[in-house]
């Protein structure tokens, strides 16, 4: 059961469409309850449901609050298309974890070949309702190839510096790139070598795709007291 919800804010209204409407008939909500909204513009608004149709629900905003929390540094999540059940766990804890954006982009590797971005938004705005958070990451699917090297660590065992020094030097943004579930081709590696990256390991452990990202993800926010 989602903790707040999420519509389309169009003047002093938030439009709650059909499956956010069924939500709120199942916890039993009337015409003149109240409820917390958000619509992923970083406020936090209290509103008053003025309406409940089949296929939306009208809420009138009765007040509304900007976040006071922030997130620094920014952290930009590069992944590799894998298998759905693992880019999704990934997409719920980046979210979770707090993320400012989330790009995808098809390895030479991958097996998959995602196009549909509600599909990745759906996760991401779930994630946000559940864990009271305003502001939604933005998602993009990208070209490895026109990746930056400014920022940017790549996580792969081949690495060139150490983990946690390169976290500590991390400033006001990074970018975390990390390959698809079967890793990186020769390729793409040679991309990364010729440009001069910074590729980092998270241990000597050998990690499976999922756990690599949110240990990293963690990591970051421990030593930079991010949460």
């Amino acid at each position: 059961m989602p903790n707040f919800f999420f519509g389309d804010k169009k003047d002093d209204k938030i439009i709650l469409e059909k499956e956010e409407t069924t939500h709120l008939k199942v916890i039993k909500k009337n015409i003149g309850d109240y409820v917390e909204a958000i619509t992923g513009d970083g406020y936090f608004y209290r509103t008053k449901v003025i309406e409940i149709n089949k296929k939306n629900s009208i809420l009138s905003i009765v007040e509304k609050n900007k976040s006071k929390k922030e997130y620094f540094p920014k952290i930009h999540l590069i992944l590799g298309m894998s298998k759905w059940d693992r880019m999704r766990l990934i997409i719920e804890k980046a979210v979770e974890l707090r993320v400012q954006s989330v790009s995808v982009f098809k390895g030479q590797k991958s097996n998959q070949n995602y196009k549909s971005v509600e599909k990745f938004e759906k996760i991401i705005i779930e994630t946000l309702k559940q864990t009271g958070f305003p502001k939604i990451p933005n998602f993009n699917f990208v070209d490895l190839y026109d990746t930056k090297k400014k920022n940017t660590l790549v996580l792969d065992f081949e690495q060139n510096i150490d983990f946690k020094t390169a976290i500590e030097s991390i400033k006001d943004q990074v970018n975390i790139l990390i390959g698809p579930d079967l890793g990186f081709s020769k390729n793409e590696k040679e991309f990364f070598k010729e440009n001069k990256f910074d590729i980092v390991s998270p241990g000597d452990t050998i990690m499976r795709f999922e756990t690599a990202a949110i240990y990293t993800l963690s990591t970051i926010n421990f030593i930079k007291n991010r949460l």
